[in-house]
């Protein structure tokens, strides 16, 4: 079972790397796997929890980006949160791209090796 400590420090790193970020709206999911690996959902309708526990992930979040603003839902089997960003100043960065790649390899679920991600549409 994830640490709530981890738990909410990896929320926090992606809501962090999702806020700095400009970028059209979108919506991504990212399960965090028993075995640490990472694994990224775009667009799925599954409520978190069901996607969380489908999958047999340790921790799962979803990061919704609409209307400049960042919200990031997370789900872990002791724990939630949620996390809500105001108004975005607009930037030229796409924030699915760099920041959030950085803010996931510094997960402590993550391996040194990118054999471990995965992207599902």
């Amino acid at each position: 079972m994830v640490s709530v400590s981890a738990f909410l420090r990896d929320a926090a790193a992606l809501f962090e790397a999702a806020s700095r970020g400009g970028g059209d709206d979108s919506q991504y999911s990212i399960l965090i796997g028993t075995d640490g690996g990472i694994h990224l959902v775009s667009g799925s309708d599954w409520a978190l929890e069901s996607l969380r526990q489908h999958h047999g992930a340790q921790a799962a979040y979803r990061i919704t980006r609409a209307a400049g603003r960042v919200a990031l839902d997370g789900r872990s089997c002791g724990g939630s949160c949620r996390l809500e960003s105001g108004p975005l100043p607009p930037m030229t960065a796409n924030w699915r791209g760099d920041r959030l790649v950085d803010a996931l390899r510094t997960l402590d679920h993550a391996s040194e090796s990118s054999s471990n991600w995965s992207i599902r549409k």
